[in-house]
């Protein structure tokens, strides 16, 4: 028998939807900072050209008054917590519904990690290609790291597949490099 092999640790993130006529950026900084251990040198991203589809429209009003964001923590963990971190943004996706009185959401919360290898959200969704973590949560791998750069898979979001968007991964992946050697 082969000894285990530890994967290194990785960075997590949050991809998030949310209307902007009921939460602004602080919100969001203040909703996610225990989370992922914000402060003011966290990586951001904000994707204008994204085209939401419809089901976020449905669920959470016009496309116009949503924003889509993506913030990385500044510390490096480990993969495991993945878990906790999905159910977390769960409660918290609940309790901003519930404090504006909404139906639908306010927020969407999408926890992952980036590793040097691999990007992998977390999901309530069950699919083939979705690893079960448990308590409901499963894993979805979104990015490998192939040749020098991040390739996206037939499953993949189509809002990660935008060139700003994987440039904004590669960059964050540069980041967790440097963590990784300090």
């Amino acid at each position: 028998m082969s000894e285990p092999y530890f994967p290194e640790k990785i960075k997590f993130f949050c991809g998030l939807i949310f209307r902007e006529d009921l939460l602004s950026l602080n919100d969001i900084y203040i909703l996610l900072k225990d989370v992922l251990e914000l402060d003011e040198h966290s990586l951001f991203h904000e994707e204008k050209n994204c085209s939401l589809n419809a089901y976020y429209e449905t669920e959470m009003g016009p496309r116009e008054k949503l924003r889509r964001v993506w913030i990385f923590s500044n510390s490096i963990d480990e993969r495991i917590l993945l878990l906790e971190k999905k159910k977390r943004t769960n409660s918290i996706e609940i309790e901003v519904s519930n404090s504006l009185s909404l139906k639908g959401r306010a927020i969407n919360i999408d926890p992952g990690y980036l590793g040097l290898e691999q990007i992998v959200l977390a999901t309530n969704k069950p699919y083939s290609h979705r690893l079960y973590y448990g308590e409901g949560i499963y894993g979805d791998l979104t990015y490998q790291y192939l040749n020098k750069s991040w390739c996206t898979l037939p499953w993949t979001y189509p809002d990660y597949t935008l060139e700003n968007v994987l440039k904004f991964f590669e960059l964050a992946r540069d980041a967790l490099k440097n963590d990784l050697k300090s």
